[in-house]
Order: structure tokens, then sequence, then C-alpha cells
């Protein structure tokens, strides 16, 4: 599991001053917290989170000495400098479930002559923290065009104790023939 160390945020300073001088403010809410823990990161160690974990990933959050099992809720980055803002984390506790998402992750993309529509980036979910999925990886080495993809076909619908909050048949992706290597086809097949 990820251990990202943190420290106690005064919450008199302005996120503004923070991020002047290289934190990342922060936050972890929920679970078993009576409030709201503010908390502030260095912003080397946020960017390297990110390299890592996306939204609805898992995380080892340690501030003064205390552990706490976290999801990494949302992730907040200006887009034109692609500073990041603010990063909130959501406690976990063992036997209450969580609404999360996991991150669509396609596998040999580059390698295909195909086209993919992905019509889908992350699959929201319910369950306990010891079910969560941070990633649904898609091999597509073997797929050809006209194949497609639903919510029920993917691996994270196997599992009983995960409740999708999506229709099931919503489709995930598409496959259709790369236009170039279709126009290649009518151009040999003319000659």
């Amino acid at each position: 599991m990820y251990v990202l160390n943190v420290e106690k945020r005064d919450e008199m300073i302005k996120a503004k001053k923070l991020k002047k001088a290289g934190m990342v403010p922060g936050c972890v809410y929920g679970g078993n917290l009576e409030e709201t823990l503010h908390v502030q990161i260095p912003e080397g160690e946020a960017r390297k989170l990110l390299k890592y974990k996306l939204e609805g990933g898992n995380v080892l959050l340690e501030c003064e000495g205390k552990k706490f099992n976290v999801l990494l809720k949302e992730i907040d980055c200006n887009p034109v400098s692609t500073q990041i803002e603010n990063l909130s984390f959501q406690n976990l506790v063992e036997n209450k479930k969580v609404e999360s998402v996991a991150q669509i992750v396609l596998k040999n993309q580059n390698k295909m002559p195909i086209m993919v529509q992905k019509l889908l980036k992350e699959i929201p979910y319910r369950a306990l923290p010891s079910d969560l999925v941070e990633k649904i990886v898609i091999d597509l080495e073997k797929m050809r065009a006209g194949a497609h993809i639903k919510v029920k076909d993917l691996s994270i619908y196997q599992n009983p104790n995960i409740k999708i909050l999506v229709d099931t048949d919503k489709p995930v992706l598409n496959i259709t023939e790369n236009s170039k290597r279709r126009q290649q086809s009518l151009v040999n097949e003319a000659v």
C-alpha cells in the first residue's frame, strides 16, 4: 500500500500562502473521525503520489504518529498551471461500505491497428475497504474490429461484494477498424 506522510495544517494559514510555500492543502474526512483533519503535503510528495494513484486509490496516510487507511477521493488541479490545488481523502472503516471509482486502463492500445472508442474512464461502485478496486485493465491485444465491452463484461462486475453504481449494460468501449488501415484496404481492392 502506498504510504504518504502529511503534516497537520494550521487552519489559520490561507491555502494560497501554503501553495507559495510549496505545500498542497488537503483534508481527511469521514469514517470514524469526529471532525475533518486538515493536512498539508509537500508538493513534491503530492506529485509523486499522483504518479501512482488516481481518484479511488487506496493510501496509508501518516500524520503525527497516527495512521489512517484512506481513499483518495478528490484531486483538484489548476488546468492551466497543472498545480495541485487540493487533495481530499476519505477515512476508511473496516466494516463500512464506501463509494469509489475504479479507473479503466487500456493495455496494448498502441500496438493495435484498430480504433478504440473509450466511452467510460471509470466505474463507480460501492464496497467494503477490503474489496476496493483501483484499476480495471482491459488488454486490447487480441481484440478485433467490431468488438465491444459493456460494464457487465468487466471483472469488477463478477465480484458479489461490489455493487456497481452505473447501468451494467452501459458500453465501456467499442472497437472499430482504424480509418487509415481501412483506406489502404480500399486502395488495395481498387488496384
